[in-house]
C-alpha cells in the first residue's frame, strides 16, 4: 500500500495543475508546505500500529450516529425504533468476484440486446439505453441540454415533488439523462416494488413533463448555469476540442443556440430518439429466480420496438503535429495551468 500511495503521489505531481492545487491546498489549509515536502518521509515513517491506533481512534462504530424517520406515532413506537436501530451490526457482508458464469445476453423480439447478470440480492436494477447519434442532425445545440434539464421535471400526469415523494415511499429509485449519444433511463428498486416502478419509469419516457412552463425554467437555469462558468485551462481546452470535432458543441453553441430554441425543437429531438433509437438494456436480477427474470424481460420486451443494434465506431483522433498553446486572460493572481495529451479514441454511434 505504501508503494502504491508513494507511486500515486509521484504522478500527481508530473501534472502542472495538480502541482498548483497541492500548494494552494496546503498553505490555505495549514499555512505551510509540509505536505508536499514531507509527505514521503511521513509515509514511510507510518507503522502498523500507527494505522491501528487511527482505526481504533476515528472508525469505532460506537460513536457512529443513526437518525431514525419515523411517522407521527406514540413515544413507545419510537422507542421501539430506536432499539432496532441500536441492534444493527456495523460488520461488511463478505465480497465474491463477478462470477461470468451468472452473465447472458439475449436479443428481445423488439430488438433490444439485453445483459443480464444473476445476483445474491433480491432486488432488480435496470437500465435502458436508447443509443442514438445526436450530431450532425440540424437539432438546435442547446435542446439537447434543456430536453436533459427537462427529464427531471417529472412526466406529464405528476410533477416532480410527486414523482420524488413515490419514490421516497415505496423506496426505488429512477433516473433519466440525456447526451449526444442518445436517452439513458436507469431503475432500482427491490423484487416486490419492480412492477411499481418499471411502470413510473415508462411513464417518464413515454409522458415527459415537457410543457410551456417546464421549457421556460430549464432555459432560465442554463442561462444562469453560462452567466456563472468561469474560465478555467480545462474549458479553454474544451472549448478547443469542441472546435475541432463535429461531434461536440461550445459554450458559444450552446449561447447561441439558446436565443432561438424552443418547445418545438425540444419536442422534435425527443421524438426522433424515440423513433430513431437502438434499444441496449442491463439488468441485475435475483439468481436462481427463472420467474422474476422472465417477468423483467417481459416489461422490456413491451416497450416499443427499436432498431437492431449494431456496435459502430468513429474515429475522432487528430494527430497535433506540434505542441497547441491555448491561452487566455483572467483577472485572479495565480496561473491556472493544464497538460493535455491526445490519443486515439472512437465515438461510439
Amino acid at each position: 500500500i505504501k508503494e502504491n500511495l508513494s507511486k500515486q503521489f509521484d504522478e500527481v505531481l508530473e501534472y502542472s495543475i495538480n502541482v498548483n492545487s497541492c500548494i494552494g491546498s496546503s498553505v490555505l489549509t495549514t499555512g505551510n508546505l509540509d505536505y508536499i515536502t514531507q509527505y514521503k518521509a511521513i509515509l514511510n515513517s507510518l507503522t502498523k500500529d500507527d494505522v491501528s491506533d487511527f482505526i481504533k481512534k476515528y472508525l469505532n462504530p460506537n460513536k457512529a450516529a443513526i437518525t431514525v424517520m419515523h411517522p407521527e406515532v406514540e413515544v413507545d413506537k419510537i422507542y421501539e425504533n430506536y432499539d432496532k436501530a441500536n441492534g444493527m451490526s456495523f460488520k461488511a457482508k463478505s465480497r465474491t468476484p463477478l462470477n461470468t458464469d451468472n452473465l447472458e445476453n439475449q436479443v428481445l423480439d423488439n430488438n433490444y440486446k439485453v445483459s443480464i447478470l444473476s445476483t445474491p440480492k433480491n432486488e432488480v436494477n435496470l437500465v435502458l439505453d436508447l443509443k442514438c447519434d445526436l450530431r450532425n442532425k440540424g437539432f438546435n445545440p442547446a435542446a439537447i441540454e434543456i430536453l436533459n434539464l427537462m427529464l427531471e421535471s417529472g412526466t406529464e400526469f405528476k410533477s416532480y415533488e410527486e414523482v420524488n415523494k413515490l419514490q421516497e415511499l415505496k423506496n426505488y429509485d429512477i433516473n433519466a439523462s440525456l447526451n449526444s449519444k442518445g436517452l439513458v433511463l436507469s431503475l432500482n428498486s427491490s423484487k416486490d416494488k419492480f412492477d411499481e416502478a418499471f411502470d413510473l419509469l415508462n411513464e417518464l419516457k413515454n409522458s415527459p413533463r415537457l410543457n410551456k412552463e417546464e421549457f421556460d425554467k430549464a432555459v432560465k437555469k442554463m442561462q444562469d448555469y453560462l452567466l456563472r462558468v468561469n474560465k478555467s485551462s480545462n474549458l479553454l481546452y474544451t472549448e478547443y476540442e469542441a472546435s475541432q470535432s463535429p461531434y461536440n458543441d461550445s459554450l458559444e453553441d450552446l449561447k447561441e443556440g439558446l436565443k432561438t430554441v424552443t418547445l418545438e425543437d425540444v419536442n422534435a429531438l425527443y421524438n426522433y430518439i424515440l423513433n430513431n433509437s437502438k434499444g441496449l438494456a442491463s439488468i441485475s436480477v435475483p439468481k436462481n429466480d427463472i420467474e422474476f427474470k422472465n417477468i423483467v424481460l417481459d416489461e422490456i420486451n413491451s416497450l416499443p420496438k427499436t432498431k437492431l443494434y449494431n456496435k459502430q465506431t468513429i474515429n475522432l483522433y487528430k494527430e497535433n503535429k506540434n505542441v497547441v498553446l491555448l491561452t487566455d486572460a483572467k483577472e485572479v493572481s495565480q496561473a491556472d495551468i493544464s497538460q493535455v495529451y491526445n490519443f486515439k479514441t472512437f465515438w461510439e454511434k
